[in-house]
C-alpha cells in the first residue's frame, strides 16, 4: 500500500508504522525484533491493524488469530504470549485479541475465517462469564496490565480498566456475531456487556471525585488512585 497527503507528519507516521511491523513480522507477529521476539497478543493485534491497512494481505494476522486461540485449550481466555511455556493471562491483550476478531472480518470480509474465530470467541466469553463475581463484575487473578504507568491493578481484585476493556470487546464481537448472522450470540454478548457496564458503574465510579477508581483491592478496600487510563478506559468502552 501507499499513503501520501499535504502533511509531511502523517506521511512519517504512515512509514514508521510500515517499517516497524516489517520489522516485527516473521512466523508471526512479535513485539520486538531483536529482544523477545515474542508473539504477545495485545502488540500483535495493534500490528495487524497496520499490517492489514498497509500490505493487504491478511495470512500473518489470521496465523496470530488462530495462534492465540488455541491458548484456549488450557486458560479460561486467551493468554498474554503464544504459544509459551509461561502460562500467563493479562486481560486487557485477550479482549484486545476478541476486538481483532472482529477487526479482521471488517478488513478483509473473509466470512469462512471469522466464523471459525467465533466459536473461539465463545470460549472466552464463557470464561469472562465465568470470573464474574457477585457483584456482575470481572474479577480474575491475572496479570492487569494495561500502560507502563503509577496505576492501582493489582493481580487480585477488582480492576475498573480490564471490567471497561470487556466491556467493549463483548459490544463488537457481538457486532461481529451479528454480522454473521448469528443474532442470539449477539444478543448473549450485548447482554453481558451491558451487566458488566452497569456493575461498574454502580461499583467503580465516585461520586465524590466524579471519577472511576482504579480498582477495588483484595481486602473490599476501594483504590485512591484515580488515573487518566482508567478514564480513558472508561470512556472508549462508553
Amino acid at each position: 500500500g501507499e499513503f501520501a497527503c499535504y502533511d509531511d507528519r502523517l506521511e512519517e507516521i504512515w512509514r514508521v508504522g510500515v517499517h516497524s511491523v516489517r520489522c516485527c513480522s516473521e512466523d508471526a507477529y512479535t513485539d520486538c525484533p531483536t529482544y523477545e521476539q515474542t508473539l504477545w497478543v495485545g502488540d500483535a493485534r495493534n500490528e495487524a491493524m497496520v499490517d492489514l491497512v498497509a500490505n493487504g494481505d491478511p495470512r500473518l494476522s489470521a496465523r496470530c488469530l488462530v495462534l492465540s486461540g488455541r491458548s484456549l485449550a488450557r486458560s479460561p481466555i486467551v493468554e498474554s504470549q503464544v504459544p509459551s511455556g509461561w502460562q500467563n493471562v493479562l486481560p486487557a491483550w485477550s479482549f484486545l485479541w476478541m476486538r481483532w476478531c472482529h477487526e479482521h472480518f471488517q478488513l478483509t470480509g473473509d466470512r469462512v475465517f471469522a466464523l471459525r474465530m467465533l466459536d473461539d470467541v465463545a470460549k472466552n466469553v464463557n470464561g469472562i462469564r465465568g470470573a464474574l463475581n457477585a457483584q456482575g463484575l470481572f474479577a480474575m487473578v491475572a496479570w492487569n496490565l494495561f500502560d507502563w504507568a503509577p496505576m492501582d491493578t493489582p493481580d487480585r481484585g477488582v480492576v475498573t480498566h480490564v471490567n471497561c476493556q470487556a466491556v467493549h470487546a463483548l459490544r463488537q464481537c457481538a457486532e461481529l456475531a451479528a454480522a454473521l448472522d448469528q443474532p442470539a450470540r449477539a444478543a448473549d454478548w450485548n447482554h453481558l456487556a451491558d451487566t458488566i457496564a452497569q456493575a461498574v458503574n454502580a461499583h467503580l465510579w465516585s461520586k465524590e471525585k466524579q471519577a472511576y477508581i482504579d480498582c477495588i483491592r483484595e481486602d473490599g478496600t476501594p483504590s485512591p488512585v484515580f488515573s487518566q487510563q482508567t478514564q480513558t478506559a472508561a470512556y472508549l468502552s462508553g
